[in-house]
């Protein structure tokens, strides 16, 4: 299974010391910085945590293949944890953002995921506890979507909240989609619904 490959939708930080403060990005957006810096990737709750993805009205997101991969990396081991959470499409937030002409779907870590979510959490603080170097952890939202016509492109906007009442940050702007496929229909499987 491939998911579209979304580079802006990357967040990147540093872990030192117990301390989660943003590395060097290209993707995100310089006046996110601030906001994504006080993002503590130790102590997220996945009951809070949520994606919104801005997109066009045509687009459906594919269900359980819409997905946040989270990863912890050693400047010279390279990856020494990494996990994959399908999102599901959570309650609407008036919080989430919105930009002319596009819908707005907010995503969240599904429930049965979420003790996984956890798990995750837990080992990255045995690893930053073991201070055995700087670490850097990722979190990125890959989202697949398909459409009901053949489209030669689609883009979509990234933002993430990390607690309830804390807003969304964007995360990626108008990024183009990798992979957008025509909906497969079939009796009782539509797509997650947008918006």
């Amino acid at each position: 299974m491939s998911f579209p490959k979304l580079s802006a939708g990357t967040l990147k930080m540093l872990a030192m010391s117990g301390v989660a403060t943003l590395a060097a990005c290209q993707s995100v957006p310089v006046t996110s910085l601030p906001a994504l810096s006080r993002l503590d990737p130790f102590s997220l709750d996945p009951a809070a945590l949520r994606a919104a993805v801005t997109h066009q009205s045509s687009l459906r997101f594919v269900p359980g293949e819409t997905v946040m991969l989270m990863r912890v990396n050693r400047k010279q081991e390279g990856v020494v944890l990494e996990e994959t959470f399908a999102l599901a499409q959570a309650p609407g937030d008036q919080s989430a953002p919105t930009e002319p002409g596009t819908l707005t779907t907010v995503l969240s870590v599904r429930n049965e995921d979420r003790d996984r979510f956890n798990a995750f959490q837990s080992d990255m603080r045995a690893i930053r506890d073991a201070k055995t170097g700087k670490h850097s952890f990722v979190i990125s939202v890959s989202p697949a979507v398909c459409t009901d016509a053949a489209a030669e492109s689609a883009e979509v906007s990234i933002y993430i909240s990390g607690r309830a009442g804390d807003g969304f940050v964007p995360v990626a702007r108008k990024q183009a989609v990798d992979e957008v496929r025509v909906c497969q229909t079939t009796t009782g499987d539509e797509g997650m619904k947008n918006g």
